[in-house]
């Protein structure tokens, strides 16, 4: 085989991290590669609900994508992908075409506000923003006139499709009934006016400002594609990270077709963290190299590891694997030492990245 053609959808942690991974096993004279993404810049989602809360501005945890994948001499383009083509083997975007011998699609997901009837085109992770609400609401002693209420379709508290973590539940039971923070579980939001969020089965609550996280889909591109995804958008892989059917087509990411773990009363989005996205990206990256040299990579069941932050402590989980049953108990710690390590992971992670260098999963990212 000649210099190979690699086309990577996403400027984020799945498509930055196999294009690093993938040039670090293929030097230029052996691949090409070209990563296309819709944004020019890449931003550390983590950091995302301090930027919420005005802790952060988008500048301070984002980045210009172009000088780091140059200095991997890797292509960039800031282009929009309007098809995917997985017959011809071309991607299409609004101004380009670009034909590939592999594809690895990393694009994320897209918000489905449709669900939801009222809802506009925001999403965020939920139990840090109710934190940070309240912690910042208490630092300019407002927390008394502002009434926080927490709905979830999870059926209990830390489940995140997971299946829940060790004492995950317990922890944050008690930090929101510490915080007076009302939350129930099971719920399904069907409306959302300016004056109440509406659910299944329930009164109206009222609500001056509501944060909503709706269901997830597939982003119009891949969701389009025939073949490609299922009815939701999102696409099946093998456990390489390759399509089921599509030849030369990897995914990874939140655009991976990831049920939960288990039957839920109302759906439940599987959670995935970066720390998972990433090693998603190191196992398609390395079976992708080694299909090249004619041989098959190696599998590996996902971790993950995050930290989440409390306001004024944070919380970290581990567990490995994410589906139960597990290999190890997982581990659940509470303290101040971990909104530490959050703000340490964010310099770290930033500094890495723009020099064209990745932080080893194998340090818990």
């Amino acid at each position: 085989m000649g210099r190979v053609r690699i086309v990577i959808l996403g400027g984020s942690f799945g498509g930055l991290s196999a294009a690093y991974e993938l040039r670090r096993h293929l030097p230029p004279k052996r691949a090409a590669i070209t990563l296309l993404a819709k944004d020019e810049r890449f931003r550390l989602a983590p950091s995302f609900p301090w930027v919420a809360i005005g802790r952060r501005s988008l500048e301070q945890i984002s980045f210009g994508l172009a000088g780091p994948l140059a200095r991997k001499q890797v292509a960039f383009a800031a282009e929009t992908v309007t098809g995917i083509d997985t017959g011809a083997k071309v991607v299409t975007t609004a101004s380009a075409e670009h034909r590939y011998d592999f594809l690895v699609i990393a694009t994320g997901h897209r918000s489905a506000n449709e669900a939801v009837d009222g809802l506009g085109p925001f999403d965020g992770p939920v139990y840090e923003l109710a934190f940070e609400l309240d912690h910042l609401l208490r630092r300019r002693k407002l927390r008394h006139q502002v009434p926080i209420t927490l709905l979830t379709p999870e059926p209990f508290l830390g489940h995140i499709g997971m299946g829940g973590a060790g004492t995950i539940s317990q922890l944050l039971e008690a930090a929101l009934e510490e915080r007076d923070i009302t939350y129930r579980t099971s719920v399904a939001i069907t409306k959302v006016t300016t004056e109440a969020v509406e659910a299944e089965g329930l009164r109206p609550t009222p609500s001056r400002c509501s944060i909503i996280i709706p269901p997830l889909a597939g982003v119009d591109p891949v969701a389009a594609s025939p073949g490609l995804s299922n009815p939701k958008g999102f696409i099946p892989v093998d456990d390489h990270y390759r399509h089921h059917t599509a030849e030369g087509v990897f995914a990874v990411g939140a655009v991976v077709a990831l049920p939960p773990a288990g039957d839920t009363p109302v759906p439940v989005n599987f959670h995935k963290t970066g720390h998972m996205t990433e090693q998603m990206a190191d196992i398609a990256a390395r079976d992708l190299a080694a299909r090249i040299a004619g041989r098959e990579g190696e599998t590996a069941e996902l971790s993950a590891r995050c930290v989440l932050d409390m306001g004024n402590r944070g919380a970290y989980m581990a567990v490995d694997p994410v589906r139960p049953p597990r290999n190890r108990i997982p581990t659940v710690s509470e303290g101040r030492q971990w909104l530490y390590a959050k703000r340490a992971f964010e310099r770290a992670y930033l500094a890495t990245a723009r020099r064209g260098r990745r932080m080893p999963t194998t340090l818990g990212w």
